[in-house]
């Protein structure tokens, strides 16, 4: 499986979430892509590290696009003076969810790029269960 996809399996099995590829991307709630540069969505890259810090960006929930900066030396695994796809999906998909940044040093939605997914997992879970717990309150709030 390549690296996105285990990003997502991860999210998969540790969240009520599933998700399932599709050929046709017009039919896509979720796109990942490669782009460089102004690429039309708000929010050029800035090339190559270190001299541009931002390798990857996801949007909103409800907007699903995902795009690693193509002109980064991207690997799979840690692999010195590259970056390493499968952990910067991790972090993107937190976003694509509706996560934002933690303020936890190495957790996954850190904002910053030295991310360690295995220290990480538990406060993903605990940050997603967060949000859809807040979420679901809310409604019943607003119901009730």
């Amino acid at each position: 499986m390549e690296p996105v996809g285990r990003a997502f399996q991860t999210w998969q099995v540790n969240t009520n979430f599933s998700f399932s590829r599709v050929e046709d991307s017009g039919n896509a709630k979720i796109t990942i892509g490669f782009e460089s540069g102004d690429h039309g969505d708000r929010f050029p890259f800035d090339g190559p590290s270190p001299s541009g810090p931002t390798i990857a960006h996801a949007l909103a929930p409800t907007d699903g696009r995902f795009h690693y900066d193509a002109e980064e030396k991207w690997a799979v695994g840690a692999i010195p003076g590259s970056i390493d796809m499968e952990t910067v999906a991790l972090h993107g998909i937190g976003h694509l969810l509706g996560l934002d940044h933690s303020e936890v040093e190495g957790a996954i939605m850190w904002h910053s790029s030295q991310l360690d997914p295995l220290r990480g997992c538990i406060q993903m879970i605990l940050m997603v269960l967060g949000l859809y717990i807040r979420s679901e309150f809310d409604k019943f709030m607003r119901v009730n």
